[in-house]
Order: structure tokens, then sequence, then C-alpha cells
């Protein structure tokens, strides 16, 4: 196997390379990598604290969500008994208001209804009037027709 100038100008090439990288571009990649792995380690540690922060924080909760459904069932009981009370005298109120609105009711109905047979006799008069004017009208002349209407009238009236 010969070796030729190719041979050792590659390895001395590989050979700088090799030394170039090792004093340039090494060191800088350690350092790069020393730092990320602080970081991580800074990282998993926080993680750590705030693991044990959230624990203790959850437990205060777990205490404040106690308390607070103590006094809101407290709360609810107070309101449900206010709540009873009010529906009773609110019933009561609304019977007597009932009471009342049903005796006015009668009384307007039965206006109502005088107002509406007044109305009925009127309209009934009318036209039993106009019939009568209709019917008398071939018979006898207007004058006759006129005073027989007016005695009509007046006697219904």
């Amino acid at each position: 196997m010969d070796i030729n100038a190719t041979l050792l100008v590659e390895m001395v090439i590989f050979l700088l390379f090799f030394l170039i990288t090792k004093h340039y571009i090494w060191p800088p990649i350690v350092t790069v990598l020393d730092e990320r792995r602080e970081a991580i380690q800074k990282g998993l540690q926080q993680a750590d604290e705030a693991k044990n922060e959230l624990a203790k924080a959850h437990e205060k909760a777990e205490d404040t969500i106690h308390l607070a459904a103590q006094k809101a069932k407290k709360v609810v009981e107070d309101a449900q008994k206010e709540a009873t009370a009010l529906v009773n005298e609110t019933k009561k109120a609304c019977q007597e208001r009932l009471v009342k609105h049903e005796l006015e009711l009668e009384k307007k109905t039965q206006q109502a209804h005088q107002r509406a047979r007044k109305k009925i006799e009127h309209e009934m008069l009318n036209l039993s009037t106009e019939i009568c004017r209709k019917i008398l009208k071939d018979a006898f002349d207007n004058k006759t027709t006129t005073q027989l209407l007016r005695a009509q009238t007046e006697t219904n009236d």
C-alpha cells in the first residue's frame, strides 16, 4: 500500500480541522450545553417548589371551600325561612286582593249587564220603530206616520 501525498495532505487537513474545532468551536458548544443543563436543573427545582406550593394552596383551598360551604348552607337555610314567611304573607295578601277584585268584578259585571240590557232595549225600540215606519209608510201618509211614531216613542220612554 502506497502512501501518497494526497493522504498526507488529508491527514494534515483533518488534524488542523480537529485542532481548530477543539480550541474555537467546541468550547462555546460545551458552554451552551452547561448553561442549558443548569437552566434545566433550575427549572426542575422551581417545578418541585411550585408543586409543594400548589399542594399547600390546594389544602388551603379545601379548607376555604369547606368554610364557604358551611356558610352557604346557613345562608340557604335562613333564606328558605325568610322565603317561607314571605310566601305565607304574600298568599294572605293575594287572597285578600282576590276577594276584593272578585267583589269589584261582580259589581262591574252587574253594571255592564245593566248597560247592555239598556242598549239592547234601545236597539229593539229603534228596530221596532223602523219596522213600524216601513210597514206604515204605505198604509198612512207621512204626517200620520210621524204622529204614530212619536206617540210610540213617548210611550216607550
